[in-house]
């Protein structure tokens, strides 16, 4: 669901809103475009995409398989396969880093199960290339029970908590844990 459906229950669109008009330039169709196309699920992570626009990162449409995804099957929201289509997005290019971010991917792991993660990443640094998830924790939630789930998709994993995305560390915190996620994969 694009920003407006996943945030417009708690008035957390608003809130993203008054949030970038304080602290984050942004262009207004930039936050246009991403307000009708980009899929969210909480205002958590409504307030962390923002923060990754303000960051930089532009609004796009590309297909995770098209730029060289090939661990799983993308699959949509009534697990068909992505095929040649393609997702909302948001890039960001600077000097030798390329990050490509695709909000709510869901992945077909085997026969059985689908699994949706809050973004999944390509992550380019010079020549080395990499795909990341990327998992929002925001209060609540159990992290512990995404084990079994991340062991299955067999990827690096970025997660940011609410209280850092408040923190207004979304974007500067992918850039560093990516790294180290790598490091550590």
């Amino acid at each position: 669901m694009p920003l407006r459906s996943g945030c417009g229950e708690s008035g957390a669109l608003e809130c993203c809103l008054g949030e970038l008009g304080q602290d984050f330039p942004l262009a207004r169709d930039a936050w246009e475009w991403m307000r009708e196309f980009l899929p969210a699920d909480s205002a958590c992570e409504c307030r962390a995409w923002c923060q990754c626009a303000a960051a930089g990162a532009k609004p796009f449409l590309g297909n995770p398989h098209q730029w060289g995804f090939d661990l799983h099957p993308v699959v949509d929201r009534q697990n068909r396969l992505l095929g040649a289509r393609v997702l909302p997005g948001l890039c960001y290019s600077k000097g030798e880093v390329d990050v490509m971010i695709w909000p709510q991917v869901c992945l077909r792991v085997d026969d059985r199960h689908c699994y949706r993660v809050d973004g999944l990443v390509f992550f380019r640094c010079g020549r080395q290339r990499y795909w990341l998830v990327l998992e929002f924790d925001g209060d609540g939630h159990n992290y512990r029970s995404d084990v079994y789930r991340m062991a299955k998709i067999g990827l690096p994993e970025v997660r940011i908590s609410g209280e850092e995305i408040r923190e207004g560390k979304t974007f500067s915190l992918l850039l560093e844990r990516a790294g180290r996620a790598l490091l550590a994969a």
